[in-house]
């Protein structure tokens, strides 16, 4: 599930796919030194891996039932945009459905997303507000898997926080096209020390807010600093969506036509 800046600046955008940052150098800024920009494109910036692959384990549970779902996510960097696939693995009922997205790094240009549903054996292109809809009956929406770039946003520093332990930078992020997303405003909570956001809220229309994400089990792979789990809570507590990061690997060869539409297929 940003699950950088993606599943969380896109969400699981900056959801799964924000997870991923290289720390290139220790310690933390004095605060007041950086501007909510300069945080935003710090926490960007410290990403220096050129691919990535892992396994995310979801769990949705919604009061007395729960839902177990395995996909495998691969991203790539290419020269103007983030291309990213994941393919569901169990249960049988969604295996071999798969969604790509291509996130442009010219936030003016609009991503594209597609879908392939095996029990139709057909590709179908997502666009527009149906990208604001549930991603897979989880607490995530098909916009949180997207990465964000930081010009779509307007930054605000609020101050600092103590959460969990860490001292955090605490970030307002208000979207400069309101209507090409659910989110009236996100605030976060960027670890000073690592530059990873350990909390995220999401707030709708009129200050009210949607759900919250907390990331933990921060670990360093490969020399990448990234959160191994993730929780999306309603904001009435009914429902909540887990994440688990398993098999991570960076930096390997994956193959270009893995990222086109024609072959999701596959």
């Amino acid at each position: 599930m940003n699950w950088s800046g993606s599943w969380l600046r896109s969400g699981l955008a900056w959801g799964i796919m924000a997870l991923f940052w290289t720390l290139s150098d220790g310690g933390s800024w004095a605060f007041g030194a950086l501007s909510g920009r300069d945080i935003a494109l710090r926490w960007e910036q410290v990403d220096n891996s050129q691919s990535s692959s892992y396994r995310a384990t979801s769990v949705i549970s919604r009061k007395s039932q729960s839902l177990t779902r395995i996909m495998d996510i691969k991203r790539v960097k290419t020269p103007d945009s983030e291309k990213q696939l994941i393919v569901f693995l169990e249960p049988p009922d969604v295996r071999g459905t798969s969604y790509l997205t291509w996130a442009y790094q010219d936030y003016r240009k609009d991503d594209d997303m597609w879908v392939f549903l095996p029990a139709e054996s057909l590709t179908r292109r997502i666009a527009g507000g149906a990208r604001k809809g549930p991603f897979m009956r989880s607490d995530y929406a098909l916009e949180d898997i997207f990465k964000r770039e930081v010009d779509e946003d307007t930054w605000e520093l609020l101050g600092e926080e103590n959460l969990t332990g860490a001292l955090c930078y605490r970030l307002e992020a208000t979207p400069v096209d309101r209507s090409a997303t659910n989110y009236a405003k996100k605030r976060i909570w960027v670890r000073q020390d690592i530059f990873l956001p350990t909390k995220v809220e999401y707030y709708g229309a009129k200050g009210k807010l949607l759900k919250t994400l907390i990331l933990g089990d921060f670990q360093n792979i490969q020399g990448v600093w990234l959160a191994l789990r993730q929780r999306m809570t309603g904001a009435d507590g009914n429902s909540v969506t887990t994440l688990e990061l398993t098999e991570v690997v960076f930096n390997e060869p994956l193959a270009a036509d893995l990222f086109q539409p024609q072959n999701l297929k596959r």
